[in-house]
């Protein structure tokens, strides 16, 4: 468990911090995650304010 879990950080919950840091995904953002020939790829859809 503990190697799925570290993977799962580091090509999962990593990019996706360091995209919230940086304030690319904002709240009420939908991300899609997708797997591509060269590992995961973050798609961000901007939803329109309620």
């Amino acid at each position: 468990a503990r190697p799925l879990k570290r993977v799962i950080q580091r090509y999962l919950q990593d990019p996706l911090a360091v995209r919230l840091l940086e304030g690319t995904v904002n709240d009420g953002d939908k991300l899609t995650i997708s797997c591509d020939g060269n590992g995961l790829k973050f798609t961000d859809t901007q939803l329109a304010a309620a």
